[in-house]
């Protein structure tokens, strides 16, 4: 076991597969090949950077393979933190020659003489933990420490049910959210957009007909808090014990996309972040320093929205797992507005941004705090596909006091339905015949743009075409000769007078041609 301390300046950048990145809003999206290997990085989201009232102190216990991801919570979070790191989840050291190391560091770390603002363990288990270092932690709460403990689970599962430690590890982690987290992250996070399901009983799951096994077992969210003395304990499980392995997320919950369809993997990053956002909450609100001034982003007008995929889940679930739809011909009537609390002299801007689903910003604005009872803002005119909104109250040194997000999902009437293009005969002969097919014709204000772009998005070549009488089929040709040599995307677009309506990318590998 190391002692690593983690300082305020980031060093590691997330990376994931391009497919993710460049799926953008469509859900038409087609891989052709396979793409594991190509990769980019991803900028964090500062959620609470600076902190009003300065960095939380954190102790962090989780296993080696998983101590880059207090940097990820880093990049997020102003925070310092001291890491005790263990050999796996099932060891907390290796006898005898690490024995001596260990107890030293350990004993460094969790003195009372240390405040901290919260301890975090990351599905280490609970009776890995030698006795008198759980004993510490516990005072620690006792004595107004926060505890956030992810996934918590005992690694002996045959012990008996009287047994002391099973015994006080149930009273500890198991039971009721009595501090009602699960309502203050819902509120502040984009809760729908990461498909992921707070369940308030575990029986639940066993009622999920429309979900594989493997898929839903990596859903829910069970949420357990209480007070112990001074503190406050938080228990966030992913219901993954079962799964956990190497290279598996201590943090976040185990994300398999092999279970997922096009639209679940184009959000994944997206959804890593929210995660790592409702982390940050549970940290803030077991810690003392927890603010109370909401962000909540509310619906002003009440416009026409597209029926649910009822395909998706089960109905019983739809308004959990289901973020807001706007039809993009109505987006000029939609406005949201947030309620800052009068009483809180503290608050004196509002940041609000929109982010796609790939993470670019499309607007950031700030809007001062002064009288006014609500603060109004409408949503500009986007392409298809799913957007986070983001908010943030901050005080005069314009550090942040509170955030909150929620998530929406932008129809378009204008569908394309396919992309035809034939890698075989570009792999063969060197040239493709290809048609892009329409739904239904344009409008009159409409035309189609075909393009070739790299991963990140940025054109490299137009594409000329024909298009029948009726302006739904739309057929070119593809030249080996005149393609990139690095992999690229087959991009299809309508595009009105406001700009891109709906997109349809195809990612190519050239080396599959050869």
């Amino acid at each position: 076991m190391a002692d690593t301390p983690i300082k305020p300046l980031l060093h590691t950048l997330l990376c994931i597969n391009a497919l993710y990145l460049i799926a953008g809003a469509s859900y038409s999206q087609e891989v052709a090949s396979s793409q594991s290997t190509i990769k980019m990085a991803e900028s964090a989201v500062h959620w609470y950077k600076p902190l009003a009232g300065g960095p939380l102190k954190l102790l962090v216990i989780l296993a080696a393979d998983n101590a880059n991801e207090v940097d990820e919570l880093a990049q997020r979070l102003d925070m310092v933190a001291n890491v005790i790191q263990t050999p796996a989840r099932d060891v907390w050291h290796r006898p005898p020659s690490e024995s001596d190391q260990v107890n030293s560091l350990t004993n460094r770390h969790l003195g009372l003489t240390n405040k901290y603002d919260c301890i975090l363990i990351g599905k280490v288990a609970w009776d890995v933990i030698p006795n008198g270092e759980r004993e510490l932690i516990i005072k620690h709460v006792e004595l107004g420490a926060g505890l956030v403990y992810v996934s918590p689970y005992l690694q002996d599962a045959t012990s008996s049910k009287t047994n002391s430690t099973t015994v006080k590890f149930n009273e500890l982690f198991h039971g009721s959210d009595n501090l009602g987290l699960y309502r203050t992250v819902y509120a502040r996070t984009a809760y729908a957009f990461s498909q992921l399901v707070h369940y308030r009983d575990r029986l639940v799951t066993s009622d999920l007909p429309a979900l594989p096994r493997e898929l839903y077992r990596q859903s829910p969210l069970f949420l357990s808090s209480r007070t112990l003395g001074k503190g406050r304990i938080i228990a966030l499980d992913y219901d993954d014990t079962g799964v956990i392995g190497l290279n598996i997320p201590a943090l976040i919950p185990f994300v398999d996309t092999d279970h997922y369809n096009a639209l679940t993997k184009q959000i994944v990053p997206a959804r890593r972040d929210l995660w790592l956002f409702g982390l940050t909450m549970a940290v803030l609100h077991s810690s003392n320093r927890y603010s109370t001034s909401q962000v909540s982003f509310l619906i002003k007008s009440v416009v026409p929205t597209p029926l649910v995929d009822r395909n998706i889940v089960t109905p019983r679930h739809l308004r959990e797992m289901n973020p807001r739809q706007f039809y993009r011909y109505r987006l000029s009537d939609a406005e949201y507005y947030v309620v800052p609390p009068r009483a809180d002299e503290s608050l004196k801007t509002f940041h609000y941004r929109i982010r796609s689903s790939f993470n670019k910003t499309i607007v950031a604005k700030n809007i001062e705090i002064t009288e006014q009872d609500k603060i109004n803002f409408k949503l500009p005119l986007l392409e298809e596909g799913h957007y986070l909104l983001d908010g943030f109250y901050l005080d005069k040194h314009g550090k942040v006091i509170n955030s909150g997000n929620t998530s929406i999902q932008v129809v378009s009437v204008s569908k394309i339905r396919d992309c035809k293009i034939s890698l075989a005969d570009l792999r063969d002969n060197g040239y493709s015949d290809c048609e892009l097919v329409l739904s239904q014709r344009l409008a009159d204000n409409q035309h189609v743009e075909i393009s070739i772009t790299d991963i990140s998005g940025t054109e490299l070549q137009t594409i000329a075409f024909v298009s029948d009488a009726f302006s739904r089929k739309f057929r070119f040709s593809l030249n080996s000769q005149n393609l990139p040599v690095h992999p690229f995307v087959l991009q299809s677009a309508i595009v009105d007078r406001d700009g891109v309506v709906v997109r349809h990318r195809i990612l190519v590998n050239p080396h599959s041609r050869k």
